[in-house]
């Protein structure tokens, strides 16, 4: 199963997208985000920011990049 994938939004930045149900302590490190464990998402990480949507939705790893860049316009920011 595919754990992480990257697109581009429509402004051009890259996001790499995960779902914190398999993410690594690691990755959170690398982040530098709090892991949800009790509630988790997906999550959203780049340059430009941090966001994250809850809940995970399931087979988010088999959309293609248009229905992905939806989830990610609903997603919540990070702060």
């Amino acid at each position: 199963m595919i754990d992480e994938r990257f697109f581009r939004d429509s402004a051009g930045n890259e996001w790499e997208v995960f779902d914190e149900r398999t993410d690594s302590p690691r990755r959170a490190l690398e982040c530098d985000y709090p892991i949800q464990r009790d509630n988790p998402g997906l999550v959203f990480v780049s340059r430009a920011g941090r966001k994250r949507l809850w809940p995970c939705p399931d087979q988010w790893q088999r959309l293609p990049d248009d229905a992905l860049a939806d989830l990610f316009n609903r997603a919540a920011e990070l702060r």
